[in-house]
């Protein structure tokens, strides 16, 4: 570096002082400022150009707060600006958040986690490092498909586009290996995909499309697709499958498809103890129907995918009985004996 810099490059050195080592809990004065750009950069200024530098950033609009003081004096009154400081994009709770998510999910390979979790961290400044420490120490992530964020890009791009993707679906072995799914040639299975939204949800990253074999929706772990290819072919409306209507409610869909299974919606009604309603809010959200409730006990009435609300009310045993459609019910009943006889 050379032993000062151009005066021209004060605001832009000014502006990265404020964002690495300011926010509301940590303020400089013009004094603190010039100082830093003497000592850091080379710089030696007055206050005065430091105090118009700040103010021209600010009329620009970049956020930059401080604090003012009226002073009043045998000239006058005047105001005294002070306490400058840079307002990030992200409150650190707010980065934290997303931190976490990374951090902690399943799907994404841990070299691509600890970039994305870099990057976010330099939105904050010096002071928001303890925040993560904790980043550091997680334990290594499961099995993941290190070409994730590939394919996220080229089914974002399908999606935005309206175009069809084909690929592989891969499944997992002894070997701990991702390898596709085969065809009645025992070749690996070609999939023709119509590519309508991307979801997260319990830690992993779905695709909701159609597979141009078979009607309907269904659900595909994005983690497990594999040699994707994009394609020149408008993907086939939503509105054109059967049982679909306008745009995808995604929200509804997710609260719908809880393990994110591909089978029939029904309405379902349950009985839970009202003291582990809780567990009925967590999965499927508050826009279920209390249908009936004694003092002990409310009967619920919700739509959800039936292999979904299997597996949901073996976890839930304890707390939850399926009353209707009879058909699941009986279902239940019959997976309730088969798993006493196994562990007898």
């Amino acid at each position: 570096m050379n032993d000062s810099q151009p005066k021209k490059m004060m605001p832009i050195n000014i502006l990265r002082i404020l964002q690495e080592r300011t926010d509301a809990e940590h303020t400089l004065s013009a004094k603190d400022i010039m100082d830093i750009l003497e000592s850091d950069y080379q710089m030696i200024v007055d206050r005065k150009s430091v105090k118009r530098n700040l103010v021209s950033l600010v009329e620009e609009g970049f956020n930059i707060a401080y604090t003012t003081t009226v002073r009043t004096g045998k000239e006058g009154t005047s105001e005294i600006y002070s306490n400058w400081y840079y307002v990030h994009e992200f409150e650190p709770s707010e980065l934290r958040l997303l931190i976490d998510s990374i951090s902690l999910s399943h799907h994404i390979p841990p070299k691509q986690s600890r970039d994305l979790v870099d990057k976010l961290k330099r939105l904050s400044n010096r002071y928001f490092s303890p925040h993560v420490k904790h980043v550091a120490s997680l334990p290594e992530k499961g099995i993941v498909n290190k070409e994730l964020l590939f394919i996220i890009e080229v089914l974002d791009s399908a999606i935005r586009t309206k175009r069809r993707v084909a690929c592989n679906y891969g499944t997992y072995d002894t070997d701990k290996k991702l390898k596709p799914r085969l065809g009645p040639d025992g070749k690996p299975k070609r999939y023709l995909l119509n590519p309508y939204q991307l979801a997260s949800t319990n830690g992993r990253y779905y695709l909701v499309c159609n597979n141009t074999e078979h009607e309907g929706l269904m659900n595909l772990r994005v983690d497990r697709i594999m040699r994707i290819e994009p394609l020149d072919e408008p993907a086939t409306p939503l509105s054109k499958l059967d049982g679909q209507h306008g745009e995808l409610d995604l929200a509804r869909h997710v609260s719908e498809h809880i393990y994110m299974f591909s089978d029939t919606v029904e309405d379902v009604r349950i009985r839970v103890a009202r003291e582990d309603l809780m567990h009925v809010f967590d999965w499927f959200g508050t826009d279920v129907r209390i249908i009936a409730q004694t003092d002990k006990d409310a009967d619920v009435l919700l739509r959800a995918d039936v292999t979904a609300i299997q597996h949901w009310a073996l976890q839930f045993c304890k707390h939850v009985e399926i009353l209707e459609p009879a058909s699941l019910r009986k279902q239940m009943q019959a997976t309730a004996q088969e798993l006493v006889a196994r562990y007898q």
